[in-house]
């Protein structure tokens, strides 16, 4: 006896047969930083505000009452829409690269994280590839565990006489961790000899500076850059 044919109207392929008795399928919906911002805002303020921070954009929140040390806390979305907090300072007295030339960040909103602590891809990964729902699931977690971090090195860069302290701590830090190096961070390249200058350590700026590697620095601003450490 020969079985009939089954036709393709009438039968689903298994994979549809299978998704009838799994849970819903994840929806492919990744999040903007102002959807981020939509989730995490209300458990930020809650926690850096009383502290004394504002957020200055959809992902960072800067506390300025310490000038010329500014204090930062923010996120950044890795590959595959990961979100991770980073937290450091900004330094009123430590400059930049922007557009070819040497510019400054000397407000809580042109902050830049001079001395930056990045766990990077760990504990405190935040899914936002699959909508918002995985973010409120874990965002409040996240918060109340890298807050307390945060302030452990805020209280080791709190004051210019300890911020080699500060970079002594990063450069252990990034030495143990499995991601970046401390010289990956293009900022600090820049910190950690204007850091010298300012608490009047001339010579070891300058051959801070003249070691680094100025690959993304144009070379007359890594001359002005160099003008300014001399004086």
């Amino acid at each position: 006896m020969t079985l009939p044919l089954r036709s393709p109207s009438r039968y689903k392929p298994a994979i549809m047969f299978l998704n009838w008795f799994s849970p819903r399928p994840k929806v492919y919906d990744p999040l903007s930083y102002a959807r981020v911002h939509a989730v995490i805002a209300d458990e930020m303020n809650r926690h850096l505000v009383p502290r004394g921070f504002e957020a200055v954009d959809d992902i960072t929140w800067v506390r300025g009452h310490d000038a010329p040390i500014r204090q930062i806390f923010q996120f950044t979305m890795y590959k595959g829409y990961v979100l991770g907090p980073n937290w450091g300072v900004s330094l009123d007295f430590v400059p930049h690269i922007a557009r070819h030339k040497v510019a400054w960040h000397r407000s809580n909103k042109a902050a830049k994280l001079d001395l930056c602590q990045s766990p990077g891809r760990s504990k405190f990964d935040l899914k936002c590839l699959w909508g918002p729902e995985p973010l409120r699931q874990r965002h409040k977690h996240v918060i109340r565990t890298a807050i307390p971090e945060a302030e452990r090195f805020w209280a080791v860069a709190d004051t210019i006489d300890k911020l080699p302290n500060a970079i002594d701590h990063l450069k252990a830090f990034y030495a143990d961790s499995k991601g970046l190096g401390f010289d990956n961070y293009t900022q600090h390249q820049y910190a950690v000899p204007f850091i010298y200058h300012q608490l009047g350590r001339i010579p070891e700026a300058l051959a801070v500076f003249d070691q680094s590697d100025h690959q993304f620095c144009p070379p007359e601003a890594a001359r002005k850059l160099r003008a300014l450490l001399s004086t």
